[in-house]
C-alpha cells in the first residue's frame, strides 16, 4: 500500500481511494467496514509513521479487500498478522475469490497455498521451477526446502566434526 506516513490512517483511506478513482462518497461507504476489518482502534486516527507493521499490515489489507478488486495481490501481508487476522483475511479472500475476483497470493505459508490457491507457481532462484495444482506444488517446494535444510545441517555437523578433531590433534 502506498500510504503517506505523514497522514493518519483515515486520511491514508481517502488517499488511496482517491488513487484508486473512487468518489469521496464510495470512499465514505466503505469507510465502517474498512475500520472494523482493520480493527485498530483509536490508531486510526495517529499517522501511519506511527503504527507496528502488523498495524500498517491490517489497514492495508482491510483497504485493499473492501474496494472490491477484480484482481487482489497479497504479497506475503498476513505474515505480519496474528492468527485471528490471518483467519479473517482467509475468509475475506475465499469471499472475494466467489465472486469472481482472481487472487495473486504470494506466500511461504504452505498451508494457506493449500488452503486458498488451486494453482501454484513455485519460483527458484528468480526462475520459473514448478506450475502445476497448488498442492503439488506446494509439497515440491516443501521438499526441497527440508531437502537443502538436512543439507545444511550435514554441512555444519560435517564442520564441527572436522574442527573437534583438530582441537584434538593440537592437544
Amino acid at each position: 500500500a502506498g500510504f503517506n506516513p505523514e497522514y493518519t490512517g483515515v486520511e491514508n483511506i481517502y488517499l488511496q481511494g482517491t488513487l484508486m478513482g473512487y468518489t469521496q462518497a464510495y470512499t465514505e461507504s466503505k469507510m465502517e467496514q474498512i475500520l472494523q476489518f482493520a480493527d485498530i482502534g483509536e490508531h486510526i486516527h495517529q499517522p501511519v509513521k506511527t503504527y507496528s507493521s502488523g498495524m500498517f499490515a491490517r489497514l492495508a489489507f482491510a483497504i485493499s479487500i473492501n474496494v472490491e478488486p477484480d484482481i487482489f495481490i497479497v504479497d506475503e501481508a498476513l505474515a505480519v498478522g496474528d492468527m485471528n487476522f490471518q483467519a479473517k483475511c482467509m475468509t475475506a479472500m475465499d469471499r472475494i475469490k466467489q465472486k469472481g475476483t482472481t487472487i495473486l497470493f504470494v506466500s511461504h505459508d504452505i498451508g494457506s497455498v493449500k488452503s486458498l490457491c488451486k494453482r501454484g507457481i513455485y519460483i527458484k532462484n528468480g526462475e520459473l521451477h514448478s506450475i502445476g495444482k497448488a498442492s503439488d506444488v506446494a509439497e515440491l517446494y516443501s521438499r526441497e526446502m527440508r531437502a537443502e535444510s538436512n543439507d545444511e545441517i550435514k554441512k555444519n555437523l560435517q564442520f564441527l566434526e572436522e574442527k573437534n578433531l583438530e582441537n584434538r590433534e593440537s592437544i
